[in-house]
């Protein structure tokens, strides 16, 4: 039998290269996957169809995730068409140019502050099915970014430092309702970087640098750690943070 079985999980953000390399892990073993998407329509269906042309264990649904009533809407139509919720993936974050803080715009503030928000909303909105069906798994994908630092990335270390403490103490709250909480921090993601330019190239050069694998991570790395914090190999593990960056991160 495989991992997921008979298990429902949705992936925010999932019309993404990393969000793609999940669902399918995902669904690869065995999971009923919904893929979110907001704006990218066309890459969430394609690869709903990619999974299962069927579309009996793959469907894509639309969502504004600071949106609650959409995004519990999202969950609806999810236990609608699988009959439950067992594991949300949140990969969510827009993309960014770095800035120093004195070059800053507050616009730039409010493009982070959406991914705080949009990570509250998807956690809260989850709980309720979780709790009813007494058990569950969030798995928010962060950054190495939360824990080392880049000049002009202030913005995205600040929420990503606050959002892995926001896991950990949900990880606390839910532990008695079997819901486990934890985050997988890539350090950088050699095929799915969504910002380019040559402040980010000049910055992964750097990370890959101090990495002993000389290396960033894969989409397929990261997805696999995803599935391995979904499935009932991490039983016992809530509040935990794994780095896949290639050894360049070690706590």
């Amino acid at each position: 039998m495989s991992l997921l079985s008979n298990k429902t999980a949705v992936v925010f953000g999932g019309s993404g290269k990393l969000g793609k390399a999940i669902a399918t892990r995902l669904h690869e073993e065995g999971a009923s996957v919904v893929i979110h998407y907001h704006a990218n329509n066309r890459a969430a269906e394609a690869l709903a169809a990619e999974l299962d042309p069927s579309g009996k264990t793959a469907i894509a649904i639309r969502a504004d995730a600071m949106d609650a009533s959409q995004v519990k809407a999202l969950y609806g139509q999810a236990i609608k068409a699988f009959g439950s919720l067992d594991i949300v993936v949140n990969t969510v974050h827009p993309p960014f140019d770095p800035a120093f803080v004195a070059d800053s715009k507050e616009e730039d503030w409010g493009r982070h502050l959406d991914a705080l928000k949009s990570h509250y909303l998807i956690s809260r909105e989850a709980l309720p099915q979780m709790r009813a069906q007494h058990g569950g798994r969030i798995i928010y994908v962060s950054a190495a970014l939360a824990v080392r630092y880049g000049e002009g990335c202030s913005m995205y270390t600040t929420i990503k430092r606050g959002l892995n403490g926001f896991c950990r103490t949900l990880a606390m709250e839910e532990g008695k309702n079997n819901i486990l909480v934890n985050i997988v921090c890539p350090g950088g993601i050699a095929d799915a970087q969504t910002q380019q330019g040559d402040d980010w190239d000049e910055m992964a050069a750097e990370f890959i640098k101090k990495c002993p694998l000389g290396r960033l991570a894969t989409s397929e790395e990261v997805a696999n750690t995803v599935l391995y914090f979904a499935s009932p190999l991490s039983e016992g593990i809530t509040g935990q943070t794994l780095f896949v960056a290639g050894g360049e991160i070690m706590l």
